[in-house]
């Protein structure tokens, strides 16, 4: 599963700087966290996530 396509991906706006990606998976592990959170950073003025792929860690990777 891509990023890009999974629900649980939240984009948060940059006010203007480029936006954060952050994995809100409720079966993540929990050693994730802080910064591994952030997935990618978006464009400027945009919420299109530009990761092409996902986290070793993801629990929707198979």
């Amino acid at each position: 599963m891509k990023c890009s396509e999974c629900k649980y991906i939240n984009v948060s706006d940059g006010n203007g700087s480029p936006g954060r990606c952050y994995c809100k998976h409720p079966n993540r592990p929990k050693e994730v966290t802080g910064t591994e959170l952030v997935i990618c950073n978006s464009e400027r003025h945009t919420n299109r996530v530009l990761i092409k792929t996902s986290p070793r860690w993801c629990p929707l990777k198979k």
